[in-house]
């Protein structure tokens, strides 16, 4: 299949700018070797056009110095909006010296015969270290062929009876290289093809992978009511936290006071609709670089670098809320232990333990209290 699968539009632009750096590459490399090989062939001016070896050498000066021309411009920013024009200049500026070398051939010289395997060169290299549009490719080779033809013929007589079969051979010669040069380009442009679609499909499968790992190690940390971060999430944020904080941070351990009735009265949809309510609220006081996650049950935990002791008394507050439930308002409390780092302990598990006890602590105190009032 000349050309490769086919790529819709969004491909065809992915394709065309990964093939750029390719394409200034292979476009380098065979504007130097031109020139090398216009440089070599010159010596074999003296041999095979010794009538106009002055003329020849001034011819592929002006040809060595249009490639260099060409090559400086593979340096340009702009190369690969002009790719083609460049690439073309180089090879019909080569096509045409080439010819103009044939047509000096005087009647003692075997440029005439010799020199139009440089053509054949021009065309297998248009083919093959090229990436214009094949089209564009047969229209040089037929020009550069159309070319050679009227100089045989009209300088040089190749219509001759004697001269008519190096004629023909030379035509063969030229439409087979052609053809080799498009079949060629056809398989290059075909693996090209598909060697891109393999690494975009790779690509692809390796971004889902990751999207996917990544997805599910978030819903490993993730606590699937709340969203919150669960314990083995928050214990790795909690040492990111560590790793940047400063020298204190303040941990909160959080449970909500008489909560089991709510389940029990109003079911455990109303009791996880609770909890959803109360872990946003929780978040929506907590300053920046604080975290926050759910034990489990009615028990919260957050942690705040720095100086943190407003903080027990803004989650009461946001806490207490009255929150609508059923048609009605209900309003819960909750009781917070604090723990501080490194001044309590320099680890998460010890920390929380004394946070624990701390809220218990707490919330006994809050006890007294209540049954203490009516006296």
């Amino acid at each position: 299949m000349l050309g490769g699968p086919y790529l819709s539009e969004d491909l065809r632009r992915a394709y065309a700018a990964e093939l750029n750096p390719e394409k200034t590459r292979i476009c380098r490399i065979m504007l130097i070797m031109a020139m090398l090989l216009n440089t070599c062939f010159a010596l074999l001016d003296v041999y095979a056009l010794p009538s106009a070896v002055e003329e020849a050498w001034q011819i592929r000066l002006i040809m060595n110095l249009t490639i260099l021309g060409c090559l400086a411009c593979t340096w340009q920013q702009y190369f690969a909006k002009f790719y083609g024009v460049v690439t073309l200049i180089a090879l019909i500026s080569l096509g045409a010296g080439i010819n103009r070398l044939i047509a000096l051939s005087g009647s003692g010289d075997i440029a005439a015969s010799a020199y139009y395997g440089g053509l054949l060169l021009i065309i297998f290299g248009l083919f093959t270290l090229t990436y214009l549009n094949m089209w564009v490719s047969l229209a040089v080779s037929a020009v550069l062929l159309t070319n050679y033809v009227l100089v045989a013929v009209h300088v040089h007589n190749y219509l001759a009876v004697d001269k008519q079969v190096t004629l023909l051979t030379n035509l063969f010669f030229f439409v087979a290289t052609t053809v080799i040069g498009i079949v060629v380009m056809s398989i290059r442009d075909r693996y090209a093809k598909e060697n891109f679609l393999l690494r975009q499909t790779l690509t692809r499968d390796m971004e889902m992978h990751a999207a996917r790992a990544k997805a599910v190690a978030k819903r490993a940390a993730r606590d699937s009511l709340t969203d919150m971060l669960n314990r083995v999430g928050f214990e790795q944020a909690f040492a990111d936290l560590l790793a940047t904080a400063p020298a204190c941070v303040e941990l909160l351990f959080i449970d909500l006071d008489h909560f089991k009735p709510i389940n029990d009265v109003h079911g455990h949809a109303a009791g996880d609709r609770v909890l959803q309510e109360i872990s946003l609220r929780i978040a929506g006081v907590l300053p920046e670089h604080a975290i926050a996650g759910r034990l489990g049950g009615d028990e919260f935990v957050v942690a705040v670098p720095g100086l943190a002791s407003y903080m027990p008394e803004m989650i009461q507050r946001a806490v207490e809320t009255p929150l609508r439930l059923r048609g009605g308002d209900i309003t819960l409390s909750c009781s917070i232990g604090v723990a501080r780092y490194p001044e309590h302990a320099d680890e998460l598990e010890a920390l929380m333990q004394h946070a624990d006890a701390d809220m218990y602590r707490a919330k006994r105190a809050r006890r007294a209290s209540a049954f203490a009032a009516p006296a």
